[in-house]
């Protein structure tokens, strides 16, 4: 087949997934489109899964599917994707998760969005994600909102489309980010003030289960401390970025997690007046099982954001 560039390069970065990209790859081979290149980045596995990338790559190119397969040694998603990202040719970038579904038609609908607003940089959509049988959608930052995106993950990987020239001018993935880096990398994107065009919701479908980093709560929760960083630098602020840390905090607690609790109070030592209420609040209405806390202090953090 041509080695001619497509309108959308998908890549997809793998680290000891040998069984669960199985249907992750069937979903891809199923797309009703083939104007689009398959980036396969393997990051230094040990399972087996590089042979069964290197198998279902023969597949996909007797599908007619243009596929490429790189290792990438430097571990870490953002690293892999970065890889995945510099060996790009086309115009358009769309980054996938070795264990998630794409619908059939997923591809050709991103291709009919961008056809129809050739000025949008980036191109969203809503996603359902399943955990243990039960599906919840999970919005796209429609209105390029920084407050969704950083409370509830408006920019994470599976939403999104976007040009390879914002993603340049976002500066890529920031492979010092190990958790959150699509959030992270969301919010510089963000920043740019890029054309946003939103699509609805779709059908790819975002698979939580014990082997994904996706809610699990009873790990250590500073691990988001990198991202929440970089955010900041961006953001100029950490009114928003400690309330997200006292709602993170209030989940870990509330699973049983003493180290919650524990950054929760260094929290509190750092803080003062309103600000030092809204974490409480946020922290204690979230350990509750209550939802919502970032929605009721929305208003309030503008009052901190004021003074």
């Amino acid at each position: 087949m041509s080695d001619t560039p497509a309108m959308i390069s998908l890549i997809i970065p793998v680290y000891n997934r040998a069984k669960l990209v199985v249907p992750t790859l069937e979903s891809i081979e199923g797309q009703t489109s083939r104007d689009f290149e398959l980036i396969l980045v393997d990051n230094n596995s040990t399972d087996g899964t590089y042979e069964v990338l290197e198998s279902w790559c023969r597949r996909m190119q007797e599908r007619d599917i243009f596929t490429r397969l790189i290792r990438c040694v430097v571990p870490g998603a953002a690293a892999a994707r970065n890889a995945g990202l510099e060996i790009n040719r086309c115009d358009y970038v769309m980054f996938f998760d070795s264990d998630d579904i794409m619908p059939p038609q997923h591809v050709a609908s991103v291709l009919n969005a961008i056809g129809r607003h050739p000025e949008a940089e980036l191109i969203g959509w809503d996603v359902v994600l399943d955990t243990a049988g039960k599906r919840t959608v999970k919005t796209f930052a429609r209105r390029g909102d920084q407050w969704h995106n950083l409370m509830h993950g408006g920019m994470a990987t599976q939403r999104w489309c976007a040009s390879a020239d914002l993603l340049r001018r976002a500066g890529g993935w920031n492979p010092e980010v190990r958790y959150w880096d699509d959030i992270e990398l969301g919010c510089r994107m963000l920043a740019q003030k890029p054309v946003i065009f939103y699509t609805g919701v779709s059908d790819v479908c975002v698979i939580c289960h014990p082997e994904s980093i996706t809610g699990t709560y009873t790990c250590d929760p500073s691990r988001m401390e990198a991202a929440l960083r970089s955010m900041e630098s961006v953001l100029r602020q950490n009114v928003w970025t400690d309330i997200k840390r006292a709602v993170e905090y209030g989940l870990s607690a509330r699973c049983g997690n003493s180290r919650g609790k524990e950054l929760m109070s260094e929290l509190l030592r750092r803080n003062k007046g309103l600000k030092k209420q809204l974490c409480r609040i946020a922290y204690h209405q979230t350990r509750l099982g209550i939802p919502g806390a970032a929605r009721l202090l929305r208003p309030f953090c503008r009052l901190c954001l004021s003074h």
